[in-house]
């Protein structure tokens, strides 16, 4: 089904208008540092958060501009696609009874939905990660806040509840 024929309210759900802001809010972070960073920006961290790897300013902001397009890609996307990968292709518990046809678009729904989330966390820790990394590289000898551990933490803390979420909602019911 083209794009123009879906429901507006599939297009547009608060989960997707939250994805795009959050891709918006990267971007005019990219810009709004741009300017302010010295030519050689802190690109690398040790676990005690000390710079040990430099890179130029221009190549930091592809990096990031990448790192966005595929976030951008496998998280709003591909979920879109799902209902029209093969069954093989999809990876879900008990695949077989929640792809089959009478409960397909339902799944497909669900998994739109969990994928959706998922990338608005990851671009939200973009977000903060890089921001981490340029007000690192504004100090006069650049090195990461204790925040990336909270992060970092957060993140992986997410990451199981996320998992444990999915594999609850694909369960067979009683």
């Amino acid at each position: 089904m083209p794009i123009a024929d879906l429901p507006a309210k599939r297009l547009f759900s608060p989960a997707r208008t939250l994805f795009l802001a959050l891709i918006a809010a990267n971007l005019t972070q990219m810009v709004w540092y741009y300017p302010r960073l010295p030519a050689r920006v802190a690109a690398h961290f040790d676990a005690a958060g000390q710079v040990n790897a430099f890179m130029p300013k221009d190549a930091f902001f592809a990096v990031q501009l990448v790192v966005l397009g595929i976030l951008s890609f496998a998280f709003l996307l591909v979920p879109a696609l799902i209902v029209r990968l093969p069954p093989g292709m999809i990876n879900l518990p008990n695949k077989e009874y929640w792809l089959a046809p009478e409960r397909k678009a339902r799944t497909a729904q669900t998994l739109q939905s969990f994928l959706v989330g998922f990338g608005n966390v990851m671009l939200l820790f973009l977000l903060l990660v890089f921001r981490e990394a340029m007000q690192a590289s504004l100090l006069p000898y650049p090195h990461l806040s204790n925040r990336i551990w909270v992060l970092l933490v957060l993140l992986v803390a997410w990451c199981i509840y996320w998992t444990v979420c999915l594999v609850r909602a694909f369960r067979l019911p009683d």
